[in-house]
This record gives structure tokens, C-alpha cells and sequence, in this order.
């Protein structure tokens, strides 16, 4: 079977320096920032909720409520992605876990957001650059 090979934007990273770990992303589909976007609010709602619940709760429905909590978030960074990206990334940590003041899970937003963008920013001038080729060529054609 004939098979055609399609560069779809992915981009590799490892996981704080472990090249065994890594996370494949499609770093240039437009609508990545709109999802990642959406998910950070999200998570800031979730942990909102989670410090009612702690100040209201017995323990064990706190630490009920936080396993949800994980998984919830886990399973939405993974449909934004649309990769299995939580288990490279939080192994079996709970990813609302704080971290240098806030959720795990945000400190990865804030370390992939940029990377995404400057991917996007490349695409776009190379997409630029590609388009300025044959629009000139097409001059010729007047």
C-alpha cells in the first residue's frame, strides 16, 4: 500500500530532562490556544472549588473530591492535546498538587503555552514567506 507521510505540525518535547519522557503536541493547530486557553480557566475554577470543599469537608470526602478533581483535569489536558500527554507529565501525581505556589498543572501550562506560540509565530512567517513565492509568480501571469 502506497503511503503518504503528512507533516501535521508535531513537535516533541521531554519532560524536565528526561528523554524517556516526552510529550508529542501538534504545536500548530490554530485552535490549540483557544482549548488551552479554556482548560487554564478551568482548572483555576476547579481549585476554587477544591479549597471550599477543604475548608468545609471531612477528610475523606476532601480527598475524594481531589482524586475526581485530578482525573477530571488529567482528562481534559489530554482531549486538548489529543495525546496522552498527563501520564508523561504528571506521572502519578496528583496534577492540582502545588508546586511554587500553584497547581502542577498550571506550572505546565505555563511552561507549554510559550513554546506553542512561538511554533505558531514560525509556521505563520514560513507560511508567509511560501505564499509570497507564488503570489509573485503569479504576476507573471498578468
Amino acid at each position: 500500500m502506497r503511503n503518504l507521510n503528512i507533516n501535521k505540525g508535531y513537535k516533541t518535547y521531554s519532560i524536565n530532562e528526561d528523554e524517556t519522557n516526552v510529550i508529542t503536541v501538534k504545536t500548530t493547530d490554530f485552535t490549540i490556544i483557544d482549548r488551552l486557553t479554556k482548560v487554564k480557566g478551568n482548572i483555576a475554577k476547579i481549585v476554587k472549588q477544591m479549597e471550599s470543599i477543604r475548608d468545609d469537608a471531612e477528610a475523606e470526602v476532601y480527598l475524594d473530591a481531589l482524586s475526581e478533581a485530578d482525573a477530571k483535569v488529567k482528562a481534559e489536558l489530554d482531549a486538548v492535546f489529543d495525546s496522552p500527554v498527563s501520564k508523561a507529565v504528571f506521572g502519578d501525581m496528583n496534577c492540582l498538587s502545588f508546586a511554587g505556589g500553584q497547581p502542577v498543572a498550571l506550572n505546565f501550562l505555563e511552561a507549554i503555552i510559550p513554546e506553542i506560540e512561538k511554533d505558531l509565530n514560525e509556521e505563520h512567517n514560513a507560511a508567509a514567506e511560501k505564499i509570497g513565492k507564488y503570489t509573485e509568480a503569479a504576476k507573471q501571469f498578468k
